[in-house]
C-alpha cells in the first residue's frame, strides 16, 4: 500500500521523458504568456486607467508575462545534455505565477463583487491541470499553497465571504484539479513509455532486417543497399571505392570434421577479426555462407590490396576453436565509370574464384576493364 502511495507521488526521472515534458510545458508557457501580455495590457490601458492601482497591477502582470515569453523563446532548444533541473523550475514557476495573479485579483480587484469562488481562479485551477504536465508532488505543492493562501486571505479582503462554507468549495475544486493534473501527468508518462517501447521494437525489427543473426554483421540485403548508394555517390562525385570479397578456404572440411556448431563458432570469431581490421568508414557484411564482403570507401584497388593483406595475415595468424587454423581467399574489384554496381561485384567474385582456383590464401585483382553497362 505504501509503495502504491509512493508511486502515486513519484515522478519519472528518465532524461528523455523530462526533456519531452519540458518541451511541451515550455510551449504552453509561450502561448499562455503571449495571451496574457495582450489581455493584461487591454485591461491596463483600455478597461482601466493606466495610473490606477488596478491598471498598474495589470501592467506589471503584462511585463512579467513578457519575461516568461522571452525566457521560453531562449529555452526552446534543449541542450544535448537534456533538460536541467532549473528548466523544470522555470515551467513550474509559471504555475505559481498564474496562481499568484488570480489570487491577487481575487483579493484586491474583484473582492467587492465576489459571492463565490472567482471565475478566474476556477479557470486557472483547471486550466493548469489539463494544459501543463507537472509531477504530482510539484503540482500538489502549487495547489496546496494556493488553497491555504486563499483560505487565510479571502475572508480578510472580501467582506462578502461569510463563515467557512467557501473552504469546502476551495478544497473540493483544488483536490479535483490536482487529481486531474496527476491523471494528465500519468497519461503523458504512459504515452511516452508506449512510444519508447514502439521505438525500441522498431529498432529491433530494423536491426533484424539488416543484420546477420550469427555474426551480427550487415546481411546481404543491407550491403546491397549500401553498395547501391555508394555507387551512386561515386558516379556523382567521381570518387573511388573498392569491393573486397573473401571466402574461407576448405570450410566444408571444418563442418564435416568438427560439426556445424564449431563451424558457426569460427564464423563468429572471423567476424570479430574482420571488425578489428577494418576502418570505421568501411562497410562490412556477411555475403553468404562462409563468404564475407567489405566495401572500402574512397579507396582504389591498390589501397584495397593493402587492406586485404592486413586482414589475410590476421586470419592466418589466429588460432580458432579446437586449435583450428584457417585461411581466406580474396577477390578485389574497384569502381569503374559507366558500370553497374552489380557488375563490379561480379568482377570481384571472378577474382575470388581465380584466387581459390590458383591455390587459395591469395589476393587477386579483377581484370582492368570496364564492366557492362
Amino acid at each position: 500500500m505504501l509503495e502504491k502511495i509512493k508511486g502515486w507521488f513519484s515522478s519519472n526521472k528518465d532524461p528523455a521523458f523530462i526533456a519531452q515534458r519540458f518541451a511541451h510545458n515550455n510551449i504552453c508557457v509561450f502561448l499562455i504568456g503571449s495571451f496574457l501580455i495582450f489581455e493584461q495590457l487591454f485591461y491596463a490601458l483600455i478597461l482601466n486607467s493606466p495610473f490606477s492601482n488596478q491598471g498598474k497591477i495589470h501592467f506589471i502582470t503584462a511585463i512579467l508575462s513578457a519575461s516568461y515569453v522571452f525566457m521560453s523563446i531562449k529555452l526552446r532548444k534543449i541542450p544535448d545534455s537534456g533538460a536541467k533541473l532549473w528548466h523544470h523550475y522555470f515551467t513550474v514557476s509559471f504555475g505559481f505565477f498564474g496562481f499568484a495573479i488570480v489570487i491577487f485579483r481575487s483579493l484586491f480587484i474583484e473582492s467587492g463583487t465576489l459571492f463565490a469562488l472567482p471565475i478566474i481562479y476556477i479557470a486557472v485551477l483547471y486550466g493548469f491541470a489539463f494544459i501543463f504536465f507537472v509531477a504530482p508532488l510539484a503540482s500538489g505543492i502549487i495547489y496546496g499553497s494556493s488553497f491555504f493562501i486563499m483560505v487565510i486571505l479571502l475572508p480578510i479582503y472580501n467582506d462578502k465571504v461569510q463563515g467557512v462554507a467557501f473552504i469546502a468549495d476551495l478544497l473540493s475544486n483544488s483536490s479535483i484539479a490536482w487529481i486531474a493534473s496527476v491523471i494528465g501527468y500519468r497519461r503523458f508518462e504512459n504515452e511516452y513509455k508506449i512510444r519508447k517501447i514502439l521505438a525500441r521494437k522498431n529498432n529491433e525489427l530494423m536491426k533484424l532486417s539488416t543484420t546477420d543473426s550469427l555474426t551480427q554483421l550487415f546481411n546481404r540485403r543491407k550491403v546491397d543497399k549500401v553498395l547501391e548508394e555508394l555507387h551512386g555517390l561515386a558516379e556523382k562525385l567521381n570518387i573511388q571505392y573498392s569491393i573486397i570479397l573473401m571466402d574461407i578456404d576448405f570450410f566444408k572440411n571444418i563442418n564435416d570434421n568438427f560439426g556445424h556448431q564449431v563451424g558457426d563458432s569460427i564464423l563468429v570469431e572471423l567476424a570479430e577479426i574482420l571488425r578489428e581490421n577494418v576502418r570505421k568508414e568501411d562497410v562490412l557484411g556477411r555475403w553468404g555462407g562462409e563468404e564475407f564482403i567489405l566495401l572500402c570507401q574512397n579507396t582504389n584497388e591498390k589501397e584495397a590490396v593493402i587492406i586485404a593483406q592486413k586482414i589475410k595475415n590476421s586470419i592466418a595468424n589466429h588460432i580458432f576453436e579446437n586449435d583450428i587454423k584457417i585461411t581466406c581467399s580474396f577477390g578485389i574489384a574497384g569502381y569503374r565509370k559507366a558500370s553497374k554496381f552489380t557488375s563490379i561485384v561480379s568482377l570481384a567474385d571472378i577474382a575470388l574464384y581465380e584466387s581459390k582456383s590458383k591455390g587459395r590464401n591469395l589476393i587477386k585483382l579483377a581484370v582492368q576493364k570496364n564492366c557492362e553497362k
